[in-house]
């Protein structure tokens, strides 16, 4: 008697998990407007052929467009043949500690000034 009464409580549960995670007030389930500048500026990045990789992200990721441009192109970027270093992504997602070295240095000094 107690099974039947226990699946209809986890299929209610469940039911109404997905309800809010699909109501209009929870920010999750809200579509974004992506036609903002930033957006268009990607598109006519793209529409030019002028990269073969956009990184879409946070401040960090939006860094190297302007200062850490030269950073990335020195140390992280891959070789013309595609391939990346080992000794600074090994798995080719995380850094490794060279990486995180060369990651250190090269915020260092904004790091410093926003910490004054």
């Amino acid at each position: 008697m107690r099974r039947p009464t226990f699946l209809s409580l986890t299929m209610l549960i469940t039911a109404a998990t997905v309800l809010v995670a699909q109501s209009a007030d929870n920010p999750a389930a809200k579509p974004l407007n992506r036609d903002n500048p930033r957006h268009q500026q990607f598109l006519k990045i793209v529409a030019k052929g002028d990269a073969e990789v956009i990184f879409l992200g946070d401040s960090i990721t939006q860094g190297w467009e302007g200062a850490g441009k030269a950073i990335w192109a020195e140390h992280f970027a891959p070789p013309e043949d595609g391939t990346l270093e080992k000794t600074i992504m090994p798995d080719l997602l995380h850094l490794s500690p060279a990486g995180y070295e060369i990651w250190a240095k090269a915020i260092k000094d904004d790091v410093i000034k926003l910490l004054k």
